[in-house]
């Protein structure tokens, strides 16, 4: 039933990476969206497009808060209020942007128009349902990404609160509203002012590294996350050969992942009222076929606190590694959130499968190397057998609370 999948999911990623690219918000997106359409229809669902307003890069949504930043810590000389009024704005933005819990600062690019894809399997009187997902847009490289290639393995057993890409940065801003605030009362100081300067030296950096990524090349993007995209599609497809009864499943394939869970986001924030009206669980696929298929313990958010998934979605998880006889499959925790984040902050309970190797080493990860040669499709359809087995237990062991 499952098995059967296996040659049309291969093909599937070899089509989407085919595309070269599929940037959020740019036509290469809209001619993958319209691709994924039709070979859903011809598959037999009923797929419909849902628009909402994207972006075409995270760098600069990110870029938009270090000028706010700048800004603030210039106005340290001449208006040390100002300089801590725009560094709170500044953080408080960074979180709820990097928590997909609202789009303040960079609201200017986030405009472009950009498409969810969504197929429903329904059921009479459903008692619970279950959202399949995998994004399918692709991200920007830049030295920002050859660097985390490598210091993401040196950073592994870092505590979750300390995995946060942005943390440095959130760091510096907070070290910009304290100097600022002790500016206010005691003027400004020449230690205060030298530590100022230090400041904005973290922040040239910085804007280097943001400047670079926000105006990167897209990459083919077939691991990240064409994988994921198909690797959903085949849990769809099997599931519609062999429903659970009383339990709906909605595949998702949304876009705009790579510059910050816009579409998940979007699409949970337009059906907040169903949501609410049925229990309602998730599984997100992400990254497949880099090596062993795993699963997280928490989504780590590129600044904020991470966002932690339920013990019982955990035990699930581990239960269907188990019988798969995966080895370390998980709970594990990586710098970066998926769409997964977008749920979980909503009150969705679920589990996102992902594949790293050791240490969260992934070689081609957000890089022109990401290509369908460098794909283990052995590894990356046991992730899909691990989703698969992750959903059958969700729909017999969950209770008619989605608990």
């Amino acid at each position: 039933m499952l098995e059967n999948r296996r040659p049309k999911f291969e093909e599937r990623i070899r089509r989407l990476a085919g595309f070269g690219h599929r940037g959020s918000t740019t036509d290469h997106e809209r001619a993958a969206a319209d691709y994924l359409c039709n070979d859903l229809a011809a598959s037999g669902f009923r797929p419909e497009r849902e628009s909402f307003r994207g972006s075409s890069s995270f760098g600069g949504r990110i870029l938009i808060h270090l000028v706010f930043a700048v800004f603030g810590a210039v106005a340290f000389w001449w208006m040390p209020i100002v300089s801590t009024i725009v560094g709170v704005v500044v953080l408080c933005s960074l979180w709820a942007e990097q928590t997909t819990r609202g789009v303040w600062l960079s609201w200017p690019l986030v405009r472009a128009p950009s498409v969810n894809i969504v197929a429903r399997l329904p059921a009479s009187s459903p008692r619970l349902r279950v959202i399949v997902s995998g994004h399918y847009d692709t991200q920007r490289t830049g030295l920002l990404w050859w660097l985390g290639k490598h210091l993401i393995p040196l950073l592994w057993w870092l505590p979750a609160m300390l995995k946060p890409p942005l943390l440095l940065l959130g760091l510096a801003i907070f070290g910009q509203v304290v100097l600022s605030a002790v500016a206010i009362f005691a003027g400004p100081l020449p230690a205060v002012s030298a530590a100022n300067w230090i400041v904005l030296g973290a922040y040239a950096i910085g804007f280097a590294l943001l400047t670079d990524w926000s105006i990167g090349k897209f990459v083919a993007g077939a691991a990240d996350n064409a994988t994921g995209a198909a690797a959903a599609i085949a849990v769809a497809e099997a599931w519609r050969d062999a429903p659970t009864p009383g339990v709906e499943l909605v595949l998702l394939i949304p876009s705009c992942e790579e510059t910050g869970m816009l579409g998940a986001a979007a699409w949970a924030d337009r059906h907040r009222q169903e949501l609410r009206d049925v229990p309602t669980v998730f599984l997100n696929f992400d990254n497949l076929g880099v090596g062993d298929p795993r699963f997280f313990g928490a989504e780590i958010p590129l600044f904020g606190p991470p966002a932690h998934f339920p013990p019982a979605m955990i035990e699930i998880a581990r239960a269907a590694a188990a019988d798969l006889g995966l080895l370390d499959p998980g709970p594990h925790t990586m710098p970066g959130p998926t769409d997964g984040i977008a749920f979980l902050v909503r009150g969705l309970r679920g589990m996102t499968i992902v594949s790293f190797r050791t240490h969260g080493y992934m070689p081609w990860y957000h890089l022109p190397g990401d290509t369908a040669d460098h794909v283990d499709f052995v590894a990356a359809w046991r992730g899909v057998e691990l989703g698969w087995l992750c959903v059958e237990r969700m729909t017999t062991e969950l209770d008619d609370d989605g608990r």
